[in-house]
């Protein structure tokens, strides 16, 4: 988890948004990654607790303008928060994304209203293959997630998908290895420079019979 040095105004911070959750603690403001599982060792953890460590660090390096930039524009946001928060939400995607990334210091200048492919799955022996009708155009991907379901009578709950992976579709089709059982799959679109995302796009459901290799 990561320690964050919050300024006056944005004491208080808890909750959750996507993956990310916000704690007080009596040290201070505490953000953990939901998506990284419970393993503190594990090559997810591990990498959770890299982007939230950078995210932090890039928060606080921000001048008095820039920070001030991100709290205007998560006010005029369309659910109200703070710019730490938001400022946190947006880079913690680009870094999933891609861990090397530039996070940037102001706020996205446009709003992003992703990019309409049509992406349809279908099953493959033990994979579930992902195919799109065109690929994306630069800088966009698609956010792969999925959500393991006891049976295909279970409901599938937003909160619960995990993201596989990000895809910009360049041979219309990613294949992804499971293990037999039911899934509900998902996706939506980001803009890997700003983080910006569109709603949850659900797939529908499908059952995988075979074992994988």
């Amino acid at each position: 988890m990561a320690q964050l040095k919050t300024a006056p105004f944005v004491k208080g911070l808890r909750g959750r948004t996507g993956n990310l959750v916000f704690r007080q603690t009596r040290y201070g403001t505490q953000l953990l990654d939901r998506e990284a599982g419970r393993d503190p060792k594990s090559p997810a953890q591990i990498a959770a607790r890299e982007r939230m460590a950078r995210v932090g660090e890039a928060w606080r390096s921000l001048s008095f303008e820039e920070s001030s930039a991100w709290n205007a524009y998560a006010e005029a946001s369309d659910k109200p928060t703070t710019g730490q928060l938001l400022f946190s939400k947006l880079s913690m995607r680009i870094l999933h994304i891609n861990p090397s990334a530039d996070l940037p210091k102001l706020p996205p200048s446009e709003a992003f209203g992703g990019d309409p492919i049509e992406v349809s799955a279908s099953i493959s022996g033990s994979k579930i293959v992902f195919s799109a009708n065109r690929a994306h155009r630069g800088g966009v991907v698609s956010e792969i997630l999925i959500q393991p379901l006891a049976s295909r009578h279970r409901a599938a709950y937003a909160e619960k998908y995990r993201t596989q992976a990000f895809v910009s579709f360049e041979n219309r089709r990613f294949e992804l290895d499971v293990r037999p059982g039911c899934y509900a799959l998902a996706v939506r679109t980001l803009d890997s420079r700003t983080g910006q995302a569109t709603s949850l796009h659900e797939l529908g459901r499908v059952e995988v019979i075979a074992q994988a290799a």
